[in-house]
């Protein structure tokens, strides 16, 4: 584990397939600069995240934000798990119960922004990473 802590500390930032730029923080958030396309009118700086965890793909889509309500909760042991409301109960399905995640970029993976603390009730998954500085 040091090792990756090691690593995290030396990532300044990285850069996803569509082009946005995200600044690594020391503590483990991101500032992400959200390239400029044609298809998005909000290009530009974002809020700092509270959290940026990494997902391969197959993690990052059993992670997919349904319709309705949801929230996305740590599970405190290198896990997320999606929770969506059904009828008055929080549940998460099995394919979205702790689904790991990794602390450092690497090339290939998916950055997961979280905001609001405890039971994330907002979140941005980005596009692959292509590029680690």
């Amino acid at each position: 584990m040091a090792k990756d802590t090691n690593q995290r500390h030396r990532v300044s930032g990285f850069r996803t397939a569509k082009g946005s730029m995200y600044f690594v923080h020391s503590d483990d958030t991101t500032t992400r600069v959200k390239a400029k396309r044609p298809e998005h009118q909000d290009s530009g700086r974002k809020d700092k995240s509270l959290k940026t965890v990494y997902l391969t793909k197959n993690n990052a889509a059993r992670l997919a934000l349904p319709q309705g309500s949801w929230r996305i909760v740590d599970n405190f042991d290198g896990t997320l798990s999606l929770l969506t409301l059904q009828g008055n109960v929080w549940r998460a399905a099995e394919s979205a119960h702790r689904v790991p995640y990794e602390i450092t970029p690497k090339t290939g993976l998916i950055p997961l922004e979280l905001w609001k603390p405890e039971l994330y009730i907002q979140a941005h998954f980005g596009n692959a990473i292509i590029e680690v500085h």
